[in-house]
């Protein structure tokens, strides 16, 4: 296992292959772009040959700007787990799935063990 920082998340590579991104603690703020970039940029460099992403939606305070860059980002991994862990993580998850239409396998979850069994369950 292996874990980076940048500005807003915790990255951690995972020993099954998957890449976590958990928010930071003291992260109150609404993702801005210049925070989306910042994660995808740290991502890119960590990643390595890792193509499933876990991802949980704390409070799911994102910028349009960033949203937009997030659903344009399809290179980075192949298939990504949302976990929502409040109904305002729902709401913002669902509307970001809904209006962005995503090219890869993105899916909502609120148990991080029914969200890691989907990412695995195609290989």
């Amino acid at each position: 296992m292996e874990i980076h920082y940048t500005s807003s998340i915790k990255i951690v590579l995972r020993d099954d292959g998957i890449i976590e991104s958990r928010p930071l603690e003291n992260m109150r703020d609404t993702i801005e772009l210049k925070h989306a970039l910042e994660n995808i940029a740290k991502i890119n460099e960590v990643k390595g040959d890792r193509k499933l992403m876990l991802i949980e939606i704390k409070d799911g305070k994102f910028s349009q700007d960033s949203r937009q860059l997030f659903s344009k980002t399809n290179d980075l991994v192949d298939k990504v787990a949302l976990i929502s862990t409040s109904p305002v993580s729902d709401l913002a998850s669902n509307f970001f799935l809904g209006f962005n239409q995503p090219s890869i396998p993105i899916q909502l979850f609120h148990s991080e063990e029914e969200a890691i069994n989907w990412l695995k369950s195609d290989l």
